[in-house]
């Protein structure tokens, strides 16, 4: 079941009566002093979201000086990818939006995005109050590539996402075929699943932490330019 709410001129979708009343009580005490940023983002991708409400919602401001955004000055509202194209059919979003990763119709915005950050295959950038962020795991094919990324994530973050590491390299996908093509019948079966998990980890990990390097850099360097723009 959806629930509605009504705010600032549109109507916001949530998933279920108890984060409509958390994001009621959010506007009823905070309301006029904040402003709302829509994450509109695909299920796989939901880690990302995770993180960014994280990084705004610490205090992080200190003696005067705004880490990111001032601190209380922003709210996260999630969107999956089907309420974002339900309510903006509707045409009532005044809200900044951030868009991640490949949601529907975004290929027809990023033609006039003006670029903010563009490196180790993660991009961003915006154009008026829609904001995009996309991730190309082909650009860390080689190890070394993967490694200069991986220094930068962990200088930047410290969780188990960043801590974590591919297992397979830049040549898994033919490395796992050869050896599942010519040993399978002579190898332990174990070991050919073991080789299709690792594919699997790796695909899910890069992504994860490509996100999680650009809602990073997005939080500190340029969102609080993005939101009052």
């Amino acid at each position: 079941m959806m629930y509605y709410l009504h705010f600032v001129g549109m109507w916001i979708v949530v998933r279920s009566q108890a984060a409509r009343q958390s994001l009621e009580k959010n506007i009823t005490e905070r309301g006029s002093l904040m402003q709302t940023l829509i994450v509109v983002y695909k299920d796989k991708d939901e880690m990302c979201v995770n993180q960014l409400r994280k990084l705004i919602e610490t205090n992080d401001d200190r003696d005067g000086v705004i880490t990111g955004v001032e601190d209380g000055s922003v709210q996260i509202v999630p969107w999956t990818e089907k309420v974002w194209l339900q309510n903006k059919e509707a045409g009532t979003i005044k809200s900044k939006v951030l868009l991640i990763g490949g949601i529907k119709g975004v290929e027809h915005l990023w033609p006039i995005v003006d670029i903010k950050y563009d490196k180790h295959g993660v991009r961003y950038g915006w154009a008026g109050s829609q904001a995009v962020l996309k991730v190309d795991e082909k650009a860390l094919g080689s190890n070394d590539a993967y490694e200069d990324f991986l220094a930068e994530l962990r200088s930047k973050a410290s969780n188990a996402v960043a801590n974590d590491k591919r297992k397979l390299g830049w040549n898994k996908k033919s490395v796992g075929k050869g050896i599942g093509a010519v040993l399978a019948p002579y190898v332990w079966p174990a070991f050919v699943a073991s080789l299709i998990k690792d594919g699997f980890h790796d695909s899910r990990i890069v992504r994860q932490q490509m996100l999680l390097l650009g809602v990073s850099e997005l939080y500190t360097n340029h969102l609080d330019q993005f939101m009052k723009g």
